[in-house]
């Protein structure tokens, strides 16, 4: 009788943590959206204000991109690893082998690495 009750104690544990690990997912992705809302509104915006002074001061606007990735999860070995070989392979270049590490927060953006103090 005892071994059943803490049978169906730790199943209903089980269950509320993989309930609770689907709705953190389900907020995050949330989270995730409306942040990529705001940001394409603010890309837009800041984008047009750059075409605005560009255009008066007769030069040519700088294209403004602001990223979306607002994922908190960092690159793995194995996601380096592979994206090495591809580097090796040829199958990109080293400014996009750099952009996949910058963007995986494995390597500082070049403004962060000209702030760095040598």
């Amino acid at each position: 009788m005892e071994n059943s009750e803490q049978r169906l104690r730790a199943g209903s544990q089980q269950k509320f943590v993989a309930e609770s690990a689907d709705a953190r997912r389900l907020d995050r992705i949330d989270t995730n959206s409306m942040l990529s809302m705001v940001s394409m509104d603010l890309e837009s915006g800041l984008q047009k204000s750059y075409d605005l002074a560009a255009d008066y001061l007769g030069l040519e606007p700088p294209e403004v991109k602001i990223s979306r990735d607002f994922d908190l999860q960092r690159l793995i070995g194995q996601d380096i690893a592979a994206m090495a070989q591809l580097f090796e392979d040829k199958v990109i270049d080293r400014d996009e082998f750099r952009e996949m590490l910058v963007q995986g927060e494995i390597l500082p953006t070049v403004a962060q690495a000209e702030d760095q103090p040598e």
